[in-house]
């Protein structure tokens, strides 16, 4: 089955994007333009990340303020046991980007480095550099920063998250 325009098709699910702009976040006073942001008003997701801004207009009953910097979902596949695949995913000038997660561990100064690569061309490197921040309603959160690193451009952001245990 293929996947409509604005779908992304992933291990039996279809999984729709949205890119515009809505209600509260335009509210917020957000310049992040939409091409950088996933807009995810479906669950599940493992982790969710935005930026500091994006949490400011996030509303968790209100699906319209889900703007994501980084996502990962986590699936077993049929008929494995073993861990689940963790899968990460971020929007690049308008492209939704599948993500593998390389390596992550602790770095010098106790955060927790994951560094992250895009399946196919251009080529992403993602590094997330984490810290906890607590835990809220069964979640555990982190505050840190995004790195994306295309050919010779490097962008770093703050972020902020939580992620299912």
């Amino acid at each position: 089955m293929r996947a409509r325009k604005g779908h992304v098709r992933r291990a039996g699910w279809t999984i729709a994007l949205g890119w515009a702009c809505l209600g509260p976040v335009q509210a917020a006073g957000l310049d992040t333009p939409p091409s950088d942001t996933i807009l995810w008003p479906q669950p599940p997701a493992r982790c969710l990340f935005f930026t500091p801004d994006e949490q400011t207009a996030f509303r968790a009953d209100d699906p319209a303020t889900w703007r994501f910097r980084l996502m990962t979902m986590a699936a077993a596949k049929p008929g494995e046991s073993a861990e689940p695949t963790e899968r990460g995913y971020v929007m690049k000038d308008g492209l939704l980007r599948e993500l593998e997660k390389l390596r992550s561990g602790p770095d010098g100064e106790g955060a927790t480095v994951t560094v992250w690569r895009s399946v196919g061309e251009p080529r992403l490197n993602i590094t997330m550099t984490l810290r906890p921040a607590g835990s809220e309603k069964g979640r555990n959160r982190f505050t840190g920063t995004l790195a994306t690193t295309r050919g010779e451009g490097r962008e770093t952001i703050d972020i902020i998250g939580s992620c299912a245990p």
